[in-house]
């Protein structure tokens, strides 16, 4: 009876040993995760691609799909990453709602304002600001995008409602053709 019992005892044992390698050779395998890189999102995702191709800026030569999409579906749910996970120290950057202007993540550079948009422009153009608000006119009342709505265009003063001049643009010299906006 003794060599029964001791024998069970052994199976018994070394099953748990194989048992126990076996969940540490599985638990192994499950660690070991598939790594994406950039030429392999391009096989599915073909616009982003173009789009940074086209106008991204450092997103084109310093940045890959990886640095800002952590993962993909389903193993992660969010990969959509927010815009301050790596733009930080200017005061721009702490905005929210940075796809309000910025509408293509992709195409950092290709910005397009809404109708009623001041704020965020505040935030590099302050010289612009203080001349607005130390010589007042009626463009103090307006939002900065009623004339400026494409990223660094100044218009021309008869653009924004009609081709008739308002009577706070005067050409600031007589060699100009058309009527340029002052600020006094």
């Amino acid at each position: 009876m003794k060599v029964v019992n001791s024998r069970c005892l052994t199976a018994v044992f070394a099953l748990l040993a194989i048992l126990s390698f076996a969940g540490m050779a599985c638990a192994a395998q499950e660690q070991v995760k598939a790594t994406l890189t950039s030429s392999d999102c391009v096989k599915c995702h073909s616009k982003a691609p173009a789009d940074i191709a086209a106008n991204g800026m450092a997103h084109k030569t310093n940045v890959t799909c990886q640095d800002c999409h952590v993962g993909h579906p389903p193993t992660v749910k969010k990969i959509i990453p927010a815009c301050s996970q790596c733009h930080e120290g200017k005061p721009h950057f702490s905005l929210s709602g940075c796809l309000s202007c910025h509408s293509n993540p992709h195409t950092p550079k290709v910005i397009k304002f809404g109708n009623n948009v001041t704020d965020p422009c505040l935030t590099c153009h302050t010289p612009q600001i203080e001349k607005l608000r130390k010589n007042k006119s009626k463009h103090s009342a307006l939002a900065c995008s009623f004339c400026h709505n494409v990223h660094g265009k100044i218009p021309d003063c008869t653009s924004a409602i009609s081709r008739t001049p308002r009577k706070w643009c005067r050409p600031i010299a007589r060699s100009v053709t058309r009527p340029i906006c002052r600020w006094s």
